[in-house]
């Protein structure tokens, strides 16, 4: 545990980038709030390979700082793989709980819905991201799961159902985007500072 803000790391999902309304939204409140931390929205890439490596980057920069996780979507799969390798706290928004096989409807080309640009999805980063599972939480005290039963994309009862030991909001109603995400930033960085924790080293 850490007395110090942590940094924050947002973790956009599939298809999105910094643009997206929730990491402006985070970014707009941190601001206002005058956020005593440091945070981060990067734009990752599209290789589960390249993002693996974007995030390891990112997190051992981060030296003796505590540092939070929060994801979206695929984003959230992201975060709670890095969250158990470093032992950092996380929060996954309507997180697509087994990427793998979700992305097997989506090989061949794809289209960022914010830059436009095409990119490929191959069998071997579906291959990436089953590798990339870090399994059962080791530390389930450490993750906040917010899930809305409207969301159009997944099936919000996947998460219910492999994150149910963590600390679980499910909200009725909703969507993909959890629409209610702003009324819920002050204890999304409560939670964070509450579990925070500076990297695992030896990860």
């Amino acid at each position: 545990m850490v007395e110090t803000a942590p940094d924050i790391i947002y973790l956009h999902g599939f298809r999105s980038s910094p643009q997206s309304d929730k990491a402006q939204a985070l970014d707009s409140h941190l601001k206002a709030i005058s956020y005593s931390g440091e945070w981060f929205i990067p734009e990752l890439a599209y290789s589960p390979v390249e993002i693996e490596k974007q995030l390891d980057d990112l997190i051992q920069g981060r030296g003796d700082r505590a540092v939070g996780l929060i994801g979206s979507s695929l984003g959230g799969f992201f975060a709670y793989a890095m969250a158990e390798r470093y032992g950092l706290p996380a929060v996954l928004i309507n997180p697509a709980a087994y990427p793998y096989d979700l992305m097997n409807q989506y090989l061949g080309t794809q289209t960022n819905l914010y830059t436009g640009e095409a990119f490929e999805v191959t069998r071997e980063d579906v291959e990436c991201l089953r590798d990339l599972d870090p399994g059962e939480p080791s530390h389930p005290e450490r993750l906040m799961v917010m899930l809305q039963t409207g969301d159009e994309t997944l099936d919000y009862r996947e998460a219910e159902r492999r994150f149910a030991n963590v600390h679980l909001m499910v909200e009725e109603g909703g969507d993909h985007r959890f629409s209610s995400f702003e009324n819920h930033l002050s204890a999304m960085l409560t939670f964070l500072a509450d579990e925070a924790r500076v990297p695992d080293s030896t990860a």
